[in-house]
């Protein structure tokens, strides 16, 4: 499947499963359309939109990647420390966090850096 995510009143559609196709739905025509390909693939990884971008991160491939809607640009960025299966992702303090049931880690996309954030995991 791949990753879904919605930025500036549009859709995109990003990889997914032994690809690395991007696609761009605009609802106000009502039409899909292809763009520039992921850098790499990220199989099991999450996608979220952080300020004028659309990061694509974690999965096995331990990915980060940042997409430029607007000039349709991808860029390969620094890898988190972990390997991530079932994850899950979001935007907090303009940083994103990403984390499973064993790890969580944080990314300052001004810093181009990972941190590890296993604090923030609540005790079993």
């Amino acid at each position: 499947m791949p990753h879904i995510v919605q930025f500036a009143n549009k859709v995109y559609a990003l990889g997914g499963w032994m690809t690395r196709v991007t696609q761009e739905f605009d609802p106000a025509l009502n039409e899909w359309r292809m763009r520039s390909q992921m850098p790499g693939y990220c199989y099991y990884g999450a996608a979220v939109a952080l300020g004028d971008k659309i990061y694509v991160v974690g999965g096995e491939e331990r990915a980060c990647y940042s997409y430029d809607p607007e000039n349709d640009e991808w860029k390969v960025l620094s890898q988190p420390t972990h390997e991530y299966y079932n994850n899950a992702v979001t935007v907090w303090r303009g940083r994103i966090l990403l984390g499973n049931e064993e790890h969580v880690e944080e990314y300052d996309p001004v810093a181009d850096r990972w941190s590890n954030r296993d604090e923030l995991m609540q005790d079993s």
